[in-house]
């Protein structure tokens, strides 16, 4: 059977779904037809392999080595996934580690386990879009607590004299603090930062 080369350089992405479609069947109904998967999936990346390079826009060598590179990456970041992922299940199944959730499963009605499936998809979900409300949320309170301090550090430069004034002559907070901490704390706090001391010094109704 002849290769139709115009119509699948045309349209590649069919042709990649078609084929695709089909070695994804076969894998589904390896037991009706008598397939085996593994080589139903190798024939199929196989396939898709000889359409890419039909349907290929330049026959540069250097282009398709890069592309083969870029491909060869990103097979390989599922391939490592995969074997971490399979190894773990493994090793919990070869502990027994799944025997407590199938003993806990005691329903035979099909509608019962969906239900049960469906939750904890819907949990994962949940926990996925949870974590990104929470990631956003400590960025924007970590920028609106920084636009604050460039706020509060602005407020200086609008009263130099008051500040001068507050800087050359340091006053006292006027408050009776009757633990030792607090007294030393709030000392630090006015001879560290200059701009409390003048602060203080607006909020003294005497001065």
């Amino acid at each position: 059977m002849a290769i139709n080369h115009s119509w699948v350089a045309a349209n590649q992405d069919v042709a990649m779904t078609l084929l695709f479609g089909i070695g994804y069947a076969g894998i589904i109904f390896e037991e009706s037809l008598a397939f085996n998967k593994s080589g139903v999936g190798l024939i199929m990346a196989v396939c898709l392999w000889i359409v890419r390079s039909i349907g290929a826009p330049s026959t540069d060598i250097v282009v398709a080595v890069a592309e083969l590179q870029h491909a060869s990456a990103e097979v390989s970041e599922i391939v490592f996934f995969l074997l971490g992922a399979m190894t773990i299940v493994e090793t919990v199944d070869s502990h027994q580690g799944f025997k407590l959730v199938t003993d806990n499963i005691t329903t035979r009605k099909p509608r019962t386990l969906l239900w049960a499936v469906s939750f904890s998809l819907c949990s994962q979900v949940y926990v996925f879009l949870l974590d990104i409300w929470y990631i956003i949320f400590y960025f924007m309170r970590r920028k609106k607590r920084f636009s604050s301090k460039q706020v509060n550090y602005g407020k200086r430069e609008e009263l130099p004299a008051v500040c001068s004034y507050a800087e050359s002559n340091p006053i006292e907070p006027r408050f009776d603090f009757e633990l030792e901490n607090k007294t030393i704390a709030h000392k630090q706090l006015l001879g560290q930062n200059r701009f409390w001391g003048c602060h203080y010094f607006l909020r003294d109704s005497s001065c």
